[in-house]
């Protein structure tokens, strides 16, 4: 199931009277009906960040699969079969079995999303419960299943291999088509220098059975050559032993079309060990791979002619099921960035805000986002501080942007520069410009002042626009 971002604050920007304390401030729903984005879009982060994500990789499997001869087959041959090895080994072949084991598996996830239950935040720590779906998995037997005939030996009573058969490497598919597997999740994640991800707990219990639910959708095919998987793949290995000094060879001939009669029976045990090795071996392993990460708590950008960068300053619980993240935006020149690197923004001179926003105002702003999502009137809002863009506004200037667009006009910046004010929750803020303007005629030069210039102020309705 999508869901859509419903977005009805228009990007929420609040006038300065009414910004978020930090520089921006995301808010969102997060709640199991409308939002998966905090750990889908952490994959995406991570896969951005040339981090593996995990969703492909190779296990080692340490438990077998094991079920009685006679649950296997009740076939007149194979009871003649344990009759031969018992007059030939001087063993009881009634409480022999097969054991299966699996020697490798690899793996490949196609989808994994998640929606969030719960949260609990204490900066810098977030909790989220979520609900996991897991879709389309390909897996991979990749050295074949090993099929040992075990029979306890009479003296030790334990279990000997008398008899092995190889199945070719084998490849199994459970297609995206199927309903997502569902299991539960807990994430840690810390907010510091980095950006820690951790897994703290999972359940992944509805995963054997889920596999089971769905044995006659799931495709098992040769891997070499892609066709449903038959007794030809089989292998079985001879016994060697010393009868009266001579060595001979029991091959016994009739196992393999017997494994071929019963090896629906045989494969089934091994999808259901799939099942199981999903939940105690491939599960938590994607889970692990996938969030005990860490990564940069900012985010920046180095572009002529300037540069930004964006740090998560703390989380935040506005009210049950929502989160925030408050977030500071610092820019500077390139000069000044190729001159200081990252530090450029402790170089960069501010100038005086164009109004002081008191904190009751600020409550204020969080409080109607709080009170917007909280009344579905928005799933996820923005707010933009007012001194955060006049600060970018501040850099786009030093950084000449301006000059040839106003020397075109005869015109320069006054030392107010240029800034924006916000009057209304919306994106139409009213840009105010201290502009000069130098005389370009004699006569305007007798009216003004040869070495003097007119100076004015500019008001001008502006739009704002973000772009994904």
């Amino acid at each position: 199931m999508k869901f859509s971002w419903l977005i009805l604050l228009p990007l929420c920007f609040l006038s300065s009277a009414r910004a978020a304390q930090d520089d921006l401030l995301v808010q969102t729903r997060l709640d199991e009906k409308s939002t998966s984005w905090l750990i889908d879009k952490t994959r995406l982060i991570l896969a951005n960040s040339e981090v593996r994500d995990g969703m492909t990789g190779t296990v080692s499997l340490d438990d077998d699969t094991t079920f009685s001869v006679d649950e296997l087959s009740q076939d007149p041959t194979f009871q003649q079969l344990k009759e031969t090895i018992g007059r030939i080994f001087g063993v009881n072949a009634d409480a022999s079995y097969v054991r299966i084991r699996i020697p490798h598996l690899y793996y490949k996830v196609h989808t994994l999303h998640a929606k969030p239950k719960n949260l609990s935040v204490v900066d810098p720590m977030l909790n989220v419960a979520a609900t996991v779906e897991l879709q389309g998995v390909d897996i991979g037997l990749t050295d074949g299943i090993n099929l040992d005939f075990m029979i306890p030996n009479q003296k030790t009573q334990k279990p000997e291999s008398f008899l092995t058969a190889t199945l070719a490497p084998v490849s199994i598919t459970i297609p995206e088509s199927l309903p997502p597997a569902e299991f539960e999740i807990n994430l840690e994640a810390r907010r510091g220098e980095k950006f820690n991800l951790e897994l703290k707990n999972h359940n992944l219990d509805s995963i054997p059975g889920y596999v089971e639910r769905h044995l006659d959708s799931i495709q098992t095919l040769d891997s070499a050559s892609g066709k449903p998987v038959s007794a030809e793949g089989i292998t079985v290995n001879p016994v060697v032993v010393r009868l009266n000094r001579l060595t001979r060879s029991f091959t016994f001939d009739d196992f393999k079309p017997m494994l071929s009669r019963n090896l629906d029976k045989i494969l089934t045990s091994i999808l259901k060990e799939v099942g199981t090795s999903l939940r105690d071996h491939i599960g938590p392993r994607i889970l692990t791979r996938v969030f005990n990460h860490s990564m940069p708590s900012s985010f920046s950008l180095s572009e002529k002619p300037f540069y930004v960068r964006y740090q998560i300053s703390s989380y935040a619980e506005p009210a049950q099921g929502q989160l925030s993240l408050l977030i500071q935006g610092d820019s500077c020149t390139s000069s000044l960035y190729q001159q200081f690197q990252d530090s450029c923004i402790e170089h960069v001179q501010q100038g005086k805000p164009a109004r002081t926003v008191t904190d009751e105002e600020q409550l204020q702003a969080k409080h109607e986002i709080t009170e917007a999502i909280g009344a579905n009137r928005a799933d996820f809002a923005l707010s933009v501080s007012e001194n955060y863009l006049n600060r970018l506004i501040k850099t786009t200037i030093d950084a000449n942007l301006w000059n040839s667009i106003l020397a075109e006009q005869h015109l320069t910046l006054g030392s107010r520069g240029a800034f924006i004010v916000m009057n209304h929750a919306g994106s139409n803020p009213e840009l105010f410009l201290d502009v000069l303007y130098r005389p370009t005629s004699t006569i305007q030069s007798v009216l003004v002042g040869k070495k003097r210039s007119l100076r004015f102020p500019l008001r001008m309705s502006t739009a704002l626009r973000f772009e994904n």
